[in-house]
């Protein structure tokens, strides 16, 4: 602590929930930081149990509180930046470059507002190098496409951690897209379309299993839901 101020990291976390996401589209129910933030750990998590489960022959496998704790602050940065639209983040590679270094030193701002003792510890989870903040090669691993990761059985638990936030978060999104058109909000149709089909192209055989046998469910109202839920339980 500097000054004997204060820490000031988790104060600064708990305003994810000023961040709205969405900016460029008309919602009919807005959706702030906070909550993209536990659905992508919620989702994280379970792809991270369903690999262990259903796929234990795939390697890596890795640790399901780590996958929380990954998802926890993957997009931590945007208390800093907001939610850059994604149609101006990856309108072309010299944006997305820059608003990756954009990202890292907002990583790295929120860091240095830990105590010295901690900042090592909490770095571990946020997606950069904050070490390393002038390489060229140092983009923000969380948002990148998915198909930059190569075999799954030849890549570290990190690397694979990133990725499974990753299709979290697109999860996430996806799951966002239908519940805005069963709202009768056509605004989200095409988000959904490209959204599903980045899913659908993903071989990851957990993501898979989630879009087959959990996704659907979304699609169900209340009492659906619950007598969906009865019938399984006969």
């Amino acid at each position: 602590m500097k000054n004997n101020c204060p820490v000031a990291f988790f104060a600064m976390l708990y305003r994810m929930k000023y961040i709205e996401r969405w900016g460029l589209m008309r919602n009919t129910e807005k959706e702030n930081l906070k909550e993209h933030t536990f659905d992508v750990a919620l989702l994280a998590h379970a792809l991270c149990e369903i690999r262990q489960v259903y796929f234990p022959e795939e390697k890596p496998q890795p640790d399901p509180g780590k996958v929380v704790l990954y998802a926890l602050y993957h997009d931590a940065s945007e208390i800093i930046t907001g939610d850059l639209p994604t149609p101006v983040k990856y309108f072309n590679s010299q944006i997305r470059t820059q608003y990756s270094k954009v990202e890292n030193y907002a990583i790295e701002h929120l860091l240095n507002m830990l105590p010295e003792k901690l900042q090592q510890r909490y770095a571990e989870y946020f997606p950069c190098d904050v070490n390393n903040l002038n390489s060229a090669d140092n983009l923000n691993s969380i948002d990148a496409e998915i198909t930059e990761f190569v075999d799954d059985n030849v890549i570290s638990e990190r690397v694979y951690l990133q990725k499974m936030v990753k299709q979290a978060d697109r999860l996430a999104a996806y799951i966002k897209c239908i519940i805005e058109i069963k709202q009768g909000n056509t605004e989200f149709v095409d988000a959904a379309e490209a959204t599903k089909a980045k899913l659908t192209n993903d071989s990851s055989p957990e993501l898979q299993w989630f879009i087959t046998n959990i996704l659907p469910a979304y699609q169900l109202n209340l009492d659906q839901l619950q007598v969906s839920q009865t019938e399984e339980s006969i």
